[in-house]
């Protein structure tokens, strides 16, 4: 989904992905940019950057929690 919406134009991504933060979050938000890789059209800077803000914040049980609500 990444490379379809934002691959030919990431710096719109990017944008889009730390508008969306703000205090705390948007610091952790920006080391997880800095931390990820440059994108190489296989691997996308903004899709690592993205998982590991979610790694971050989201409980361990968060996929269970999900299934179970969606059954």
């Amino acid at each position: 989904m990444v490379a379809r919406y934002y691959g030919p134009n990431e710096d719109l991504g990017l944008a889009h992905f730390l508008g969306d933060f703000e205090g705390d979050t948007l610091g952790l938000a920006r080391t997880a940019l800095t931390d990820t890789p440059p994108s190489d059209g296989a691997v996308f800077r903004l899709h690592g950057a993205l998982l590991s803000l979610l790694r971050a914040y989201l409980q361990r049980r968060a996929a269970k929690l999900w299934r179970e609500a969606c059954d």
